[in-house]
Formats: structure tokens, C-alpha cells, sequence
């Protein structure tokens, strides 16, 4: 038991991470968990989505469409014991937990007999910023992760147990439901282990058959759903079309791949935490690697390519093949859409800082020694500089971007809408309608029989043109101080009002 004392104080320190104030931080939920939540508490009242499809494999949502995993893993428990909003986030934050542990043994799998090296990137990743800011969130993106570092820890580990290779498939298969981007990771990562490992495999080419098939059988619906529906317009954001949806030339692709792989390489991105898409996907100011951390990920990128082995090979070709998704977007660096490049950065950090301190410890070991402890002094001020900063600042900086507010009016709405005719409910933050069904729990069925015919969505104007009303605004269409004006909702500890309430008499 005392072996495991160090991995359970570092995965400990994960789970701490992951779930402190899970409800409370980020402040808001995003359209994107709404609509999820929403879904699949249609999908557990009468087994079909906000548009009345029955059991789909795709879930449209904003001009996008959804891979399935999350709305199904959410409608078994709502069916089971009711509606709870927090329950995406706690999966997500299981995930995070997942990924700790895969890290770990990964790391014993691919560098063996180096136990340092897998309690380093257990902890490592168990603090890292880019995998603390997707457990806290619903998405689904997290849960892929968790799946793809898990079927290729089981792939590995096939190398020499093959029943291993048929879990593997089964959880790759798995994943391809979670989310989009994982379309292109996973056969890509497959074709690398394949290139890497074809002497091994060619001596256990029969072995590979079993889990071949499963694998293609579990994704027969994925493959007719891709064909057959709408999902295949996702592959319409991929830098293969123009913003238009038409096929882009050959040089304007070109042009474009450089571009972004030139955006997602930038210091800026791993160093500083830029997002090109959403505050929702990094702390800026803190990146998705710690400083410390990027050193001797540079310095393990250097050892790795000096050394002929077929594993670690493995991991730099997982590096650039996570990044993928983001760089074959139109829009770049993408944090959530390079995620499945974890834990890579965290397991050659990790080999980089191992390795040096052993070339320094036969040197000088008193040398070492410094750089050991300067190490971890400089990990700890920037791990705490960084959790400081996402526990308070960057909660009430990114409330809006996690549509913070949303909750507060829509409830004080409903009751005030009681005795009144209309609500008139802005849109200018984005999707509001899915806010309102949510949190008034209106069903689909309601929904399309027109349980929302007394609102009204759109930009407000005022003064106001409907009597006996409650309107819902930004304080930029309607004065806080306006007579009319019952309520406001602020960011918490800040005088910034996000929503304006206010009712109308019966006569204007």
C-alpha cells in the first residue's frame, strides 16, 4: 500500500482541483451544456430531442451538431431520479479524474520501470491548466479525452496481452460518439500505431482481427449517421471549404494549414493561454502549459527525437495529431479542439525533466539537487498563481462568456410573467430561448405545442410598446434607473449589471 501513497496524494490533489465550488465555479453554464442538458431531458421524458427526433445519433445545436455520448450518459440518471443541471459538470470532472490515472499508467507503459516519470505526469497533469479548465465544465470534449487516453493505454497494453486490443476497441468506438473532433484523432492516431508498431503487430496479425471487427460494428451507426444526416456538415468548418461551405483550393488550403499550425505552436497559445474562439477556454495570462512545464517539454521533445524507440516515437506522433483538429479549423489556436493532444505535453515533460536531472546527477549531483528544487519552487508559484487567479478573478471576468445571469432573470421573469400578458426577453447575449425552456422546465412537448408563444425574442426597444409586460434586457436598452425597472442582475462582487428587468402597466 505504501507504494501507492504518492500516486493517491497526487490524484487526490486532482479530484480536489476538479471538484472545489464545481457549482459555483465557472459562474453560469453555457448555451452549449444548456442545450445538452436540455436534450437529454427530452430524451428521458419521451425519448426525443428539442426537434422531435427519435433517439438520434446527432443532436443539432446553433449550427452545429453534437456527437451523442453526453446526451445519452445525462438521460439515463434524469430518467432515473429527475432533471439536475450540475450532473454534466460532475461528469466532465470524472473524467479529469480518469485522465490522471490513464496518464499514470500510460506513462509505465511507455517509459517502463521509470515510476518517477509516471508520478511526475500524473501530477503534472493532475495541476495542468489546460486539463483543470475542461473538467470544470460540461464538456463533452473532456469526456472523449478521457476515452482516447484510455483505449490507448488498453492498445498498448494489447502489445502484450492481446484480449487488451478488444477493450481498446470497444472504448475508441466509445469515444467517436463523444465528440467530433475525435473523427479525425482516431484514425489517425491508429494509422501512426499501426506505421510505429507494424513489426510487432505483423507477429500478431491474427490477434488483431477480433478487435478489428468489434471496432467496425460498434461504429456501423456512426458511419450511416455521417452519411445519412446532417453530421457530416461539420466537416464543413475544416479549412477543406471556404466560409461559404464550398470546396477551397488546393493553395488557399495550403496556405491556411501553415497559418493555423503557425497559431497553435505560438508561444502565445502555450505560454500566455490565448484562445482564439472563447474566454470559456483558458485563463489568459496563464497557459495551457505552466513555464516550468514548457521548458522541459521542449528538452523532452529534444531527448525523445535523439532516441530510436517505437513508443516514444508513439507519443510525438500523438502530439502533433491531437493538435490536428484546431490546425484543419478555420479558426486557431483552439484550445478544446486540440485536447486530445493531452497528456502527450505532460508525459514528455516529464521525460525531459527525468532525464536531465539523471545527465546532471552523474555530472554533479549537487547540481541536480538545485534544479530539482528551483523546479518545484517555480511550479509551485506558478500553480498558485494560476488557481488564485481562476478561483477569483477569472470567475467574474468570464461570467458572462459562461452566460452568467441567464438563471437569475429567467426565474424572476416567471413569476412576475404570472400576472402579465407578454415577456419581451433580449437577445442580444445569444440563444436565449434555450435559457428559458431550461430553466422555466418547459418539455419539448410543450415547446412545440408553443409553450413559449407568449415571448417575445428579440432586440428590446424602449420605450416600451407592450403594456402589462415584463421585459428582460441589457442595461444598454434599458437604463437601470428607468421608472419601469424592477430589478437588475450583477456579476457577483462587481457593480456590472448584466440584465435589466422591468414591468409595464396595463396602459402605457
Amino acid at each position: 500500500m505504501k507504494k501507492w501513497l504518492p500516486f493517491l496524494a497526487v490524484f487526490t490533489l486532482g479530484v480536489l482541483l476538479r471538484f472545489y465550488k464545481l457549482g459555483i465555479i465557472p459562474l453560469g453554464y453555457t448555451w452549449d451544456e444548456v442545450s445538452t442538458i436540455y436534450d437529454a431531458w427530452g430524451l428521458a421524458l419521451w425519448h426525443r430531442d428539442q426537434y422531435a427526433s427519435f433517439l438520434p445519433l446527432t443532436f443539432k445545436s446553433f449550427g452545429d451538431y453534437k456527437a451523442p455520448l453526453m446526451f445519452y450518459l445525462l438521460a439515463i440518471p434524469y430518467k432515473l431520479f429527475g432533471l439536475s443541471e450540475i450532473l454534466i459538470r460532475i461528469y466532465s470532472a470524472i473524467a479529469g479524474m480518469i485522465i490522471i490515472i490513464t496518464t499514470y499508467f500510460l506513462s509505465l507503459e511507455i517509459f517502463p520501470k521509470k515510476k518517477k516519470i509516471a508520478l511526475l505526469a500524473a501530477f503534472l497533469i493532475a495541476l495542468s491548466p489546460w486539463a483543470i479548465q475542461f473538467s470544470r465544465f460540461g464538456f463533452d470534449g473532456n469526456i472523449a479525452l478521457a476515452l482516447t487516453s484510455l483505449a490507448i493505454l488498453f492498445l498498448i497494453k494489447g502489445e502484450k496481452k492481446p484480449s487488451a486490443w478488444i477493450i481498446s476497441a470497444i472504448i475508441f468506438a466509445a469515444s467517436l460518439y463523444a465528440y467530433q473532433s475525435v473523427k479525425i484523432f482516431v484514425p489517425l492516431i491508429l494509422l501512426a500505431y499501426l506505421v510505429f508498431k507494424r513489426k510487432l503487430l505483423r507477429q500478431k496479425i491474427k490477434k488483431l482481427f477480433i478487435p478489428s471487427v468489434v471496432f467496425l460494428i460498434l461504429i456501423a451507426p456512426l458511419i450511416y449517421s455521417l452519411v445519412f444526416s446532417g453530421a457530416a456538415e461539420r466537416g464543413k468548418s475544416l479549412i477543406f471549404f471556404d466560409q461559404n461551405g464550398q470546396i477551397n483550393t488546393a493553395q488557399a488550403i495550403t496556405t491556411e494549414f501553415f497559418h493555423n499550425l503557425s497559431n497553435q505552436l505560438s508561444p502565445s497559445f502555450w505560454i500566455k493561454g490565448y484562445d482564439a474562439s472563447t474566454l470559456r477556454h483558458s485563463v489568459p495570462g496563464h497557459g495551457t502549459l505552466y513555464k516550468i512545464e514548457a521548458f522541459f517539454f521542449l528538452l523532452g521533445i529534444v531527448f525523445l527525437t535523439r532516441q530510436k524507440n517505437q513508443n516514444k516515437s508513439f507519443i510525438l506522433s500523438w502530439l502533433f495529431i491531437g493538435l490536428l483538429p484546431a490546425i484543419l479549423s478555420h479558426t486557431t489556436p483552439h484550445a478544446s479542439r486540440s485536447l486530445a493532444t493531452l497528456p502527450a505535453p505532460q508525459l514528455i515533460a516529464s521525460f525531459g525533466f527525468i532525464t536531465i536531472i539523471k545527465k546532471l546527477t552523474n555530472k554533479s549531483l549537487q547540481v541536480s539537487r538545485l534544479l530539482i528544487i528551483a523546479s518545484f519552487v517555480i511550479l509551485s508559484f506558478e500553480s498558485i498563481s494560476y488557481l488564485t487567479y481562476y478561483y477569483n478573478q477569472y470567475k467574474i471576468n468570464s461570467a458572462t462568456s459562461f452566460n452568467f445571469g441567464y438563471k437569475q432573470a429567467i426565474t424572476i421573469a416567471k413569476e412576475k410573467a404570472k400576472t402579465k400578458d407578454t415577456v419581451v426577453f433580449t437577445d442580444k447575449y445569444g440563444q436565449p430561448y434555450i435559457f428559458i425552456l431550461l430553466y422555466q422546465r418547459t418539455t419539448p412537448e410543450e415547446f412545440l405545442a408553443g409553450g413559449l408563444a407568449n415571448y417575445f425574442i428579440a432586440p428590446v426597444k424602449w420605450p416600451p410598446d407592450k403594456p402589462n409586460s415584463v421585459y428582460v434586457a441589457t442595461p444598454e436598452e434599458i437604463p437601470p434607473d428607468d421608472p419601469f425597472v424592477t430589478d437588475t442582475i450583477s456579476i457577483p462582487n462587481t457593480k456590472d449589471i448584466i440584465f435589466v428587468i422591468a414591468e409595464t402597466p396595463k396602459t402605457l
